[in-house]
């Protein structure tokens, strides 16, 4: 398969319109040329696959992305190199749905942009995949140090029928904080109608204008009409709170090129780049990032091109378990006490590394953040046979 993984053409310009639609659904796993394929991981790796793969006719495909952290080897030209490579990186189960790059790749797509470690640039070798493989129209994104204590395919069917249902009015207030269950009498219902009451008709609605830049997206209609978005898929899924960076000395607050109002460009984040994220989506980055040179760091570029071409972003809630023991009003002070159009954001959120280090809050034992051993415990006692509601953790650094 690694004859279709090329350096893109030169007269790469348009290159999405031409491309043959499909309904598809990928997941991709990003992981790189060291990791350890331990026992352990290899259960859950083939338990993702078939929970994945055996549901729907084959709906979902998994593929491996593999980071090869030397940036010197020429993949693309050296077959023997490449397959080489491949035996060596990937176990023999797993070569036929896997790719190799490295950042020699990702300049040669994306020269125009500085960056492309795994660190800063997490989408641009999905944004690759998509470019090639335009049958699949939408792909989620999965990290190696995930787990679930629930069936795969139901979870991301779950997440991806929430999205669906959600309609555009004060879509991203919403998308700005956590729904805490019971500060609203466990109904999505009234959370919604609370965010509706504190925002009125002031929200977002379509796209976030910013200077020189054209939004893809569709045209709002009237903001009478309630129910726009109701029905319509997702652009982008994400497992945490989209916030405004803009003020809270997150460390990559100040971290964007090539956008005409350079640090005052409205975006958004969230942390852990575990998304699912539509080709047009990533075909408009994709594009930004070739012809522009306009970049973020992972977790804000999704999000804030979404935002910029009034594309339509969901935060899917699940059960977060803390083990700090806080009653719900502490929770509520510690984690969602930003301003109100993204009340998990605001100034140094303890939900965010800032350039202060460390702020004071209950993550480090959380069930999903993107560091910390609250995820780890979990799993472990998962394991023992301990039961738990269906569930997303991370991380899991297992051996």
């Amino acid at each position: 398969m690694h004859q279709q993984w090329r350096l893109p053409p030169p007269d790469l310009k348009n290159g999405h319109e031409s491309h043959r639609k499909g309904r598809e659904i990928a997941i991709v796993l990003r992981t790189w040329d060291d990791y350890d394929y331990t026992e352990n991981r290899m259960a859950w790796l083939r338990a993702l696959i078939a929970e994945a793969s055996l549901e729907r006719h084959n709906k979902y495909r998994v593929f491996f992305l593999v980071n090869i952290k030397d940036p010197d080897v020429r993949l693309e030209e050296d077959v023997f190199g490449y397959d080489r490579l491949m035996r060596k990186c990937v176990p023999s189960e797993f070569r036929d749905i896997s790719f190799l790059f490295n950042e020699r790749t990702l300049k040669a797509w994306y020269p125009k942009v500085p960056e492309h470690g795994a660190q800063d640039q997490m989408y641009q070798a999905l944004q690759i995949f998509s470019e090639k493989f335009p049958q699949y129209e939408y792909i989620w994104q999965l990290e190696m140090d995930l787990r679930l204590t629930s069936h795969v395919h139901d979870t991301l069917e779950s997440a991806a029928t929430f999205a669906r249902t959600q309609g555009r009015r004060n879509l991203w207030e919403r998308n700005g904080r956590f729904y805490i269950p019971e500060q609203h009498d466990n109904s999505w219902s009234n959370f919604t109608r609370t965010v509706d009451a504190e925002i009125g008709d002031a929200g977002i609605w379509g796209a976030v204008s910013t200077s020189k830049f054209t939004s893809r997206g569709p045209k709002p209609p009237s903001r009478s009409n309630s129910t726009w978005g109701v029905g319509e898929e997702a652009d982008l899924i994400s497992f945490m709170p989209m916030i405004d960076p803009r003020g809270t000395d997150w460390m990559y607050e100040h971290v964007l090129r090539g956008f005409a109002d350079g640090a005052s460009t409205p975006r958004r984040a969230a942390i852990i780049s575990i998304t699912r994220s539509s080709r047009r989506l990533l075909h408009l980055v994709s594009q930004a990032q070739r012809r522009k040179g306009q970049w973020l760091v992972s977790e804000a570029t999704m999000e804030t091109f979404a935002l910029l071409h009034g594309l339509k972003a969901v935060t899917v809630p699940h059960p977060i378990v803390f083990d700090a023991q806080m009653t719900t009003d502490e929770l509520v002070a510690n984690i969602d006490r930003g301003p109100r159009s993204n009340k998990a954001g605001g100034q140094m959120p303890s939900l965010l590394y800032t350039y202060e280090g460390w702020i004071d809050g209950p993550w480090w034992g959380a069930s999903y953040w993107f560091t910390g051993y609250g995820a780890q415990k979990i799993w472990d006692a998962y394991m023992d046979g301990a039961k738990f509601p269906p569930m997303l953790l991370h991380p899991i650094k297992e051996e």
